[in-house]
């Protein structure tokens, strides 16, 4: 009878254990699936040490940016609710390939990912405001929020399902083409996660060629046969040197930084190759981005590219959350299918495109190239067509005037020099420009035997009606035709597009009647 009750007694225990492990793995699980749908503020930290940080990147002395639940009602800690903040600079060795206005214009950020409605204090740690405007206007919440002092300001942001881009113009200059100094971006991301398969994921600090990841090109090669599936690059982490993918189906995201300063200007020349710097094309092969891909199904996301060689990024299909900065001139930002909830500030073409989506954007355009460049000849638009542009905005242009013979600088813009081929239905809707813009549209094809049809500009307002210097007035001209372009709800301020002549062309070729609603 006692072996009975002993034996019952241990059947009563060990029913007890595996119900309490069952409980605790169950509740494990759960809170593991429900991680990133807690409430969360995710602030980035410095990446240390700074003494190792690569040319052009510092940590700003100018601004903090500290953010905060809106229901956290405490006083505003410096240490607890502040995001890393840099200052970027064109800090090359061969600082004579940036323009002279842009030598000595910095570019501060700061990025936090959310999922919760957070107030966010900008304090400057030098000068005062004077005048003072947050971009996009897009965002409600924030003009009804907003507040300031003299060296201080706050507001409330909504979190979303793609970032966020806010450039806070502190003291900005007002006439067309004059450079913004010391502006300050901020970013509100999603939050990041770590994608499925097996991930690289970096650790924090600098890397260069000394760390395992990286080769002696400074490159981070994902070769055809690498075990992994994707690449996690940490906000507290900076990539010396260059990104390489050449494995199909392939993810990079996170929220660190790519620098590519350490390498000379890849200067405009018929043969590119003769000019790249030596570590990346010993062979004469051209590399244009700094994140590379020529596999298929590729995605980059959330990541930040800054002072590339050439330009930022090429390859992708999916590029998503991404932030791109660069100061010479041919430093395209984004190429690819898909483009939403990114942000460029180059010296060149934003987006380079012919078809995809592109969506939820925010541009600062500088003295060369365009925002939407449909392309240059027919190699860009062999498959051309179909694309939808919306709810993007433009929040500097510092435009001058042309680079050269191809009058490529401006909004619109599509440069076909030669070749053959069309490009047709194309959609633009609700796009807002904001400041002095030097041209809103550059249809300059007299050389491409093709027709361009379908365009439809719906929803575009400008701020202001944009100032024409000599010989700088929109272009609509094409060796084929140019017809089947509607213009609907296109403002110039409040000066409602009606016809030709409010556009002020300064060359029409091969234009049939345009539509305006």
């Amino acid at each position: 009878m006692m072996q009975n009750k002993k034996i019952a007694k241990f059947i009563c225990l060990t029913t007890l254990i595996i119900i309490i492990i069952k409980l605790s793995t169950s509740n494990s699980l759960a809170a593991s699936k429900d991680l990133f749908s807690q409430p969360q503020i995710l602030r980035s930290k410095i990446v240390t040490p700074q003494t190792k940080y690569p040319r052009g990147i510092t940590v700003s002395s100018k601004y903090r940016v500290m953010i905060k639940a809106v229901t956290d009602q405490r006083p505003w800690n410096a240490v607890s609710n502040s995001t890393a903040t840099y200052q970027l600079s064109p800090d090359y060795l061969d600082p004579e390939t940036v323009p002279e206005d842009h030598r000595n214009a910095a570019v501060h950020f700061g990025q936090f990912d959310t999922n919760i409605k957070v107030r966010v204090r900008v304090e400057l740690l030098k000068g005062k405001i004077d005048t003072l405007r947050i971009l996009p206007k897009r965002h409600s919440e924030i003009d009804q929020t907003a507040k300031h002092g003299k060296n201080w300001l706050e507001f409330e942001v909504a979190p979303s399902d793609l970032a966020k881009h806010l450039l806070v113009e502190i003291n900005a200059p007002q006439k067309t083409g004059e450079v913004l100094q010391d502006g300050l971006m901020i970013f509100v991301n999603p939050i990041s996660q770590l994608p499925s398969g097996k991930v690289l994921k970096l650790p924090s600090g600098v890397l260069d060629r000394n760390h395992p990841a990286m080769d002696k090109l400074n490159r981070i090669l994902i070769d055809k046969d690498s075990p992994y599936d994707a690449l996690y690059i940490p906000a507290d982490t900076i990539v010396n040197g260059r990104i390489e993918i050449k494995k199909d189906h392939f993810i990079i995201t996170g929220r660190g930084m790519i620098l590519g300063s350490r390498w000379t200007w890849a200067k405009a020349k018929p043969d590119w190759s003769q000019n790249y710097p030596n570590e990346i094309s010993p062979n004469g092969k051209i590399i244009k981005g700094l994140i590379n891909s020529t596999a298929e199904d590729v995605t980059y996301e959330g990541i930040t590219s800054i002072h590339p060689y050439h330009f930022n990024f090429v390859g992708a299909n999916n590029n998503l959350n991404l932030k791109a900065f660069a100061w010479r001139m041919s430093s395209d930002g984004i190429h690819g299918e898909i483009i939403k909830g990114c942000f460029t500030r180059v010296n060149d073409d934003a987006n380079y495109f012919a078809h995809g989506v592109i969506a939820r954007n925010t541009y600062w355009g500088m003295q060369n190239g365009a925002i939407f460049q449909l392309g240059w000849g027919q190699a860009s638009i062999s498959k051309g067509g179909g694309t939808r542009i919306s709810q993007c905005d433009v929040v500097r242009g510092e435009w001058r005037g042309d680079g050269g013979k191809n009058q490529n600088n401006g909004i619109f813009v599509a440069v076909m020099s030669s070749g053959k081929g069309d490009l047709t239905d194309i959609k633009f809707d609700d796009i807002k420009i904001y400041g002095n813009i030097f041209r809103p549209i550059a249809i300059h094809t007299a050389n491409l035997d093709g027709n361009l049809t379908n365009f439809e500009f719906k929803n575009i307002w400008f701020e202001k009606r944009p100032y024409y210097p000599k010989k700088s007035l929109n272009y609509l001209e094409c060796g084929g035709m140019i017809k089947d372009f509607k213009f609907i709800n296109f403002f110039f301020g409040n000066q409602k597009v009606t016809s030709l002549d409010d556009l002020q062309p300064v060359s029409t070729k091969n234009l049939d009647p345009l539509v305006f609603e």
